[in-house]
């Protein structure tokens, strides 16, 4: 969600009331502004740090790049949201690694470490094919919040991965609007003149900028195994909407939790310090490892490299290696046996 200083929204309240374009023009401006990047937080610091850091171009800013664990092992494509950056999932990320799967993240464009002024969903859907072409394949991808509507609409447009977890995600352009809206304090009277301003100026002279951010009208393919996160205190990415992208998306799971949303106040132990959740991280970690683990590795000894990864008949996933002549042995073999496709 947009970053907007106390005293820009008390402004725009003012202006609403007397100027209603103005307040619109001035809006669509504070609209883009993602202020300063989010700081790696002293908790994060460690896990941050040890990762395997790359970069890719996003139509000419510079995404960098996060990976942790075995390049072998499958991997899992972790986005963040808005205001925030790759170490902030440092807790799912040593979950996730535990459980015997390569970890990959990015800071988003205009955020983290990565360059750039400003962010759509737009861009983010971009970063992630860019980050998947040049890092992948992924088995998972969780996204948080805008990070999760950009891959979702990833997804819709061919994303080719097997399971997906949405945090918070937002249905689409609109939703993202009438957020900022009430955040800000302006009148909802005012979304339909503010959408369409946005619209028209959106950077890069994008054509149908509604409907293209619409996770109902591009919903996430139901082959995908897909778990819906939702907090029914989230005050950005209001709970109304996970129903209605759950349904969007047949034989997908919708989660609900309590008191751990955006801007939600966290229930506290006496001391003051705040109270675990453990149920919600574990279902994600359970979703996203879901038939993901790979098998203990095959015997050493052998001249040719073993990669995990969808094997040529299409019967799953699992070790293989090429040794020349197009000759493909898979570990462990579907009949228990050594077998050459």
């Amino acid at each position: 969600m947009p970053y907007v200083p106390a005293p820009v929204s008390a402004g725009l309240r003012a202006l609403s009331a007397v100027a209603p374009p103005l307040a619109v023009r001035v809006a669509a401006r504070a609209f883009w502004y993602v202020g300063p990047p989010a700081a790696v937080r002293p908790t994060d610091r460690a896990v941050h740090e040890r990762a395997e850091r790359r970069a890719v171009d996003v139509d000419g800013e510079r995404v960098v790049t996060y990976r942790w664990g075995d390049r072998r092992a499958p991997a899992v494509l972790l986005v963040h949201g808005w205001k925030s950056r790759a170490s902030r999932f440092a807790g799912l990320v040593d979950a996730l690694e535990a459980a015997g799967m390569g970890v990959v993240a990015f800071d988003g464009v205009a955020h983290g470490d990565s360059s750039g002024r400003r962010m759509s969903a737009l861009e983010h859907q971009a970063a992630i094919r860019a980050v998947h072409d040049a890092e992948g394949p992924f088995t998972a991808v969780v996204g948080h919040s805008l990070g999760a509507l950009a891959a979702g609409l990833a997804l819709a447009d061919g994303l080719p991965v097997d399971r997906f977890v949405s945090v918070a995600a937002m249905t689409g352009f609109d939703a993202i609007a009438e957020s900022f809206l009430r955040l800000v304090g302006m009148p909802a009277g005012l979304h339909e003149r503010f959408c369409q301003h946005v619209e028209r100026t959106f950077p890069g002279a994008v054509r149908d900028v509604r409907a293209r951010i619409d996770l109902l009208a591009h919903p996430v393919p139901e082959r995908v195994a897909t778990l819906f996160v939702q907090d029914d205190d989230d005050r950005m990415s209001l709970p109304a909407g996970a129903p209605l992208l759950h349904a969007a998306v047949p034989g997908s799971e919708l989660l609900t939790t309590r008191g751990l949303g955006q801007g939600a106040r966290r229930p506290r132990r006496r001391g003051g310090r705040r109270r675990p959740r453990h149920g919600a991280s574990a279902r994600v970690r359970e979703t996203v490892t879901r038939g993901g683990r790979a098998p203990a590795r095959p015997p050493g000894g052998a001249r040719c490299a073993w990669s995990w990864s969808a094997v040529r008949d299409g019967s799953g996933r699992g070790w293989s290696r090429c040794c020349g002549r197009g000759a493909t042995t898979r570990w462990p073999p579907p009949g228990g046996r050594g077998s050459t496709s």
